[in-house]
């Protein structure tokens, strides 16, 4: 199962030597493989692309979010983690692939049109570094900027819900969970338009 074939389509985002091991070992499985079974139309473009793999034998089974149970609980069941109106961001705010700081940039350069009580909620899995909220500073305010770290399915579910938009800038994705869990809720989605986003966004 092939997930991504981000460190062959970026390499200059990731240029170290276990990138580089990465890149051989992936290779030398998908060449091995019987079958190779990618996550998004997309994934088996670069796949194909990328490698000698054989097009018969390179097939397509899409992820998928939530299921409908977890979809379903109300808004008196879901917890309340954030009372101001939000943006939400889903993912590792650090990897430069995610783009980050061109949403914090982008934001900035947009206050204009933002209400001013409308704060970027990050749902990630760890913490930023102070050097870290020292940069993100220079472009968005301290105090409109939120970090959920290590949330479970239900805390998540409450801000796929509550936030106003989801927004996911990624230069690439092999498919794009947040972008179908955020749909799948009814709520808005702004995205990139590349790799799998678009196929899976519609």
């Amino acid at each position: 199962v092939v997930y991504d074939m981000i460190f062959e389509r970026l390499c200059d985002l990731f240029k170290d030597d276990g990138a580089e091991r990465i890149r051989q070992r992936k290779r030398k499985a998908v060449v091995a493989a019987d079958v190779v079974v990618c996550i998004s139309d997309s994934c088996r473009r670069d796949v194909l692309e990328l490698t000698s793999f054989p097009k018969d034998r390179c097939f397509v089974i899409p992820l998928a979010g939530f299921d409908r149970e977890e979809m379903s609980l109300t808004s008196e069941t879901r917890p309340k983690i954030e009372e101001r109106p939000f943006i939400l961001f889903v993912g590792d705010f650090s990897s430069a692939y995610k783009n980050f700081m061109f949403l914090l940039n982008g934001l900035s350069d947009a206050q204009e049109f933002v209400p001013k009580d409308v704060v970027l909620v990050v749902a990630s899995n760890w913490s930023p570094t102070a050097d870290d909220l020292k940069t993100f500073s220079k472009a968005w305010p301290a105090e409109k900027l939120r970090f959920v770290v290590n949330c479970d399915d239900d805390v998540l579910l409450s801000l796929y819900n509550d936030c106003i938009a989801y927004i996911n800038p990624s230069l690439y994705e092999g498919f794009g969970i947040p972008v179908v869990e955020a749909l799948s809720c009814g709520t808005p989605v702004v995205c990139s338009n590349t790799s799998s986003l678009p196929e899976v966004g519609g």
